[in-house]
C-alpha cells in the first residue's frame, strides 16, 4: 500500500506505586513496514490524584450574583485544592459573592451566600400565625437577610426586638 495504516502503540506493561506516586510503562510501537520491527520504549513518570473544581472566570464584586458564565471547571491536584472548594455549579449559580473574588481563583463555598432579599433598615410586614389566626403588623429589619434566614427585626407597634424568618422581600414570619 502507498499509505501504511496508522496503528497506535500497545501498552504491554504498567506498574504503579501508590507509595511514591510513580509509574513505569512499557510501550511497543507497531511496525512501520514488514522489514522494520516495532520498537519498545520505557516510559516513567509521576501521577497525582486530581479533583475538578470551580474557578471564577472574571472578577466578582461583593454582592454580584453568580451565573454559569462566571464559572469554569478545572482539574487540580488534590493537594492544591482548598478545603471548601466548590465542585458543583448548583452550589454557586444564583448565589451572591460575600466579598470580591479574583478571576482564575478557586471558588470556595464560604465565599458565597444566598441572595439578600431584605436589606437592613427596610420596612417589612411581620406575620404572626397561630392555628386559627393570622396577624400582620409593620416592622423594620435590623439586619439584612436571605430568603429562609432568621433575622432580627423591630416591631413598630411595640418597639420590641424580635427574631423572624424572611419569607420574601417585604415579609417576615415571626417564630
Amino acid at each position: 500500500p502507498i499509505f501504511p495504516r496508522f496503528s497506535a502503540p500497545d501498552l504491554s506493561e504498567l506498574r504503579t506505586s501508590a507509595v511514591d506516586g510513580t509509574f513505569v510503562a512499557t510501550i511497543t510501537e507497531p511496525n512501520r513496514s514488514p522489514l522494520t520491527p516495532g520498537s519498545v520504549r520505557l516510559l516513567q513518570g509521576r501521577f497525582f490524584r486530581a479533583l475538578t473544581v470551580a474557578m471564577a472566570t472574571r472578577r466578582l464584586s461583593a454582592g454580584d450574583t453568580i451565573t454559569e458564565d462566571d464559572i469554569e471547571f478545572v482539574r487540580l491536584r488534590v493537594t492544591r485544592v482548598p478545603h471548601q472548594a466548590a465542585v458543583d455549579a448548583t452550589r454557586l449559580v444564583g448565589m451572591q459573592a460575600r466579598w470580591p473574588i479574583q478571576p482564575r481563583t478557586v471558588m470556595l463555598t464560604s465565599q458565597v451566600r444566598s441572595p439578600v432579599v431584605v436589606d437592613k433598615g427596610a420596612s417589612i410586614r411581620v406575620i404572626v400565625k397561630s392555628a386559627n389566626l393570622t396577624v400582620a403588623a409593620a416592622g423594620v429589619a435590623l439586619e439584612s437577610g436571605a430568603s429562609g434566614q432568621v433575622i432580627e427585626i423591630r416591631s413598630q407597634s411595640s418597639n420590641k426586638k424580635l427574631r423572624a424568618r424572611v419569607q420574601d422581600a417585604n415579609t417576615v414570619i415571626l417564630e
